[in-house]
């Protein structure tokens, strides 16, 4: 039996005489307080993950359909590299291997003939290695939305082309 009570307990010595009372099977003793686990806690546990985990969904989904949207009516543009910075990640499922992304700004002229900036996320070493702030790369751009680019390296020229 689990207690409170353990300045009481901590004072009997071996041979202390204690009253223990049954009923249906269960025995207790009535002069120490009972410890009970709060059972609704394990009902509230899914709802704390829940609360936590349905935002990150929402936001992982938003970015998914914002790429695929990119990719299926993205225009090909040429834009001028403004800067490549490294961000550090974490791989696939939080492994222990470090996979280096690059933070891609460029400027491009938007469908209005604005100039408009873009920003997206690379893990092509091959266009780090061949190009330079002030190279011209191409970027997909989603027209009337130039904030969505997508920087156009190999794995995404390899579904370009593989598109019908």
């Amino acid at each position: 039996m689990n207690t409170l009570s353990v300045d009481l307990v901590s004072t009997w010595l071996p041979g202390h005489a204690i009253v223990i009372k049954h009923l249906d099977g269960q025995a207790t003793v009535p002069e120490l307080q009972t410890m009970d686990f709060p059972m609704w806690l394990f009902e509230l546990m899914p709802l704390i993950f829940a609360a936590v985990g349905i935002p990150l969904l929402v936001y992982a989904l938003a970015g998914a359909a914002t790429k695929k949207r990119l990719l299926q009516n993205g225009q090909v543009q040429k834009a001028k590299l403004l800067s490549m910075t490294p961000v550090q990640s974490f791989g696939t499922f939080g492994g222990s291997f470090f996979k280096t992304r690059f933070d891609t700004n460029c400027a491009f002229v938007d469908e209005c003939g604005l100039e408009a900036f873009g920003r997206s996320l690379t893990t092509d070493l091959k266009l780090l290695n061949e190009k330079k702030a002030g190279d011209e790369i191409e970027i997909l751009a989603l027209p009337g939305r130039p904030r969505d680019t997508l920087v156009v390296d190999s794995r995404v020229r390899a579904l370009l082309d593989a598109a019908p």
